[in-house]
């Protein structure tokens, strides 16, 4: 399948947050700040290779998956210019680690951000109406397991994999027999369209055949990103922008662990004696690296390349 329409309708959430900090994290008027910061050096190899294993997920395909279309972020549920802060911050990060990027603002969101106060209740409307937004599942049991709400920020990956003629197919887990429509209705009114998926239930894959590199690769269709204000109150508007940046742009399924190296992703997660206030050098240095893969080879291969990047960052590159 060469493609399909996915459209999250469009979501009105009143909440506004309440954020400790927030006079800190105004809309630039134009990118002013970096997604690295300066003090590691000579990290050993073994610290990257584990840093990299916690950070990557393959996706259906086993492949680290990446943004191929312009990234193109919305965030609900906030006040304006706190919504545009996390919607341009999650622009400007892609931007400097090399991820594509959807040229018009009024582009069409493949990323959602939302913020909101029952967020049991959001996911519990798309595990019953549209589970296609949960991403790939076997069951109805991980199905009911992807559902549940579990982080203060918490992300849902749909992808696709690209075979060596290009073909798009939904990661999906239907296959055999006939032609399967998936209605995605309206989740939580007022909504303006609802639309179909036509999923062809048997998949079939053009690949090279090769151990080196299959032909297969893996792509993001769209990521969304739920927040619960109340469990984020004390976290500033940029910490909680840069955290959710590095859930829009590569398929972390475990944040919770505290990371190898310094990472934003340590805000949250619990028992980490280091929890930065801002996107860190490891974690600007994997996301490059992530952007630079060889998208059709192995999953050991990818992660090696981006291993390969990050000692050239951090100062780890054997000669």
């Amino acid at each position: 399948m060469a493609g399909f329409r996915f459209v999250l309708l469009a979501i009105l959430i009143a909440p506004t947050l309440a954020l400790a900090q927030a006079s800190r994290a105004p809309v630039p008027a134009a990118p002013t700040e970096d997604v690295t910061v300066n003090g590691l050096r000579n990290v050993p190899d073994a610290v990257i290779d584990k840093f990299i294993g916690a950070m990557t997920s393959p996706a259906r395909a086993g492949k680290i998956a990446r943004w191929k279309t312009g990234v193109c972020p919305k965030t609900t549920g906030l006040a304006p210019k706190f919504a545009a802060y996390i919607t341009w911050r999650v622009r400007d990060v892609a931007r400097q680690i090399g991820a594509p990027i959807a040229a018009d603002d009024g582009c069409k969101p493949n990323i959602h951000i939302i913020f909101i106060d029952q967020p049991q209740a959001l996911l519990d409307g798309v595990r019953k109406k549209s589970p296609a937004y949960l991403g790939y599942y076997d069951n109805e049991t991980q199905a009911d397991a992807l559902a549940k709400v579990t982080r203060p920020i918490q992300s849902w990956y749909v992808t696709q994999t690209e075979d060596v003629h290009g073909a798009l197919h939904f990661d999906s887990h239907v296959t055999g027999g006939n032609m399967v429509e998936v209605v995605l209705p309206c989740i939580f009114p007022p909504c303006t369209d609802s639309d179909t998926i036509k999923l062809p239930s048997a998949q079939a894959y053009a690949t090279t055949g090769t151990r080196l590199g299959d032909g297969l690769s893996s792509v993001f269709f769209h990521v969304l990103v739920v927040a619960d204000p109340a469990r984020l109150s004390d976290n500033a508007v940029g910490a909680m922008a840069d955290y959710i940046a590095l859930l829009a742009l590569t398929q972390i399924d475990k944040p919770d662990v505290c990371g190898t190296l310094p990472s934003i992703l340590n805000l949250l997660a619990p028992d980490c004696a280091q929890k930065p206030g801002a996107m860190t050098q490891a974690d600007a240095a994997f996301l490059r690296g992530v952007y630079k893969i060889t998208p059709t080879t192995t999953v050991g291969g990818q992660r090696d390349e981006v291993a390969y990047q990050m000692r050239r960052v951090l100062g780890g590159e054997k000669n």
